[in-house]
């Protein structure tokens, strides 16, 4: 008994080592990728455009807001 418990527990977590490993594969390419696009922000000076952005929408908390529905609506848009 204990021999077909160790067996499958051995399977199962084989497959969530091998689901962690690409979910820390996807983060160490997207962090980097992250830091060049902050970088290149930065570079172009387009916190300015922000300041104009937060300017439109008061409170702040609602600029917060606007840029979650935004980034939600493009990952649907993504996905579907």
């Amino acid at each position: 008994m204990a021999t077909v418990i160790y067996r499958e527990l051995a399977v199962a977590l084989y497959h969530v080592f091998v689901g962690a490993a690409k979910t820390t594969a996807v983060v160490m390419f997207w962090w980097p990728a992250a830091s060049v696009s902050a970088w290149l922000i930065k570079i172009a000076n387009l916190p300015q455009g922000a300041d104009l952005a937060a300017a439109a929408v008061h409170p702040p908390a609602d600029l917060a807001d606007v840029i979650i529905m935004v980034l939600t609506m493009v990952g649907v848009r993504r996905w579907t």
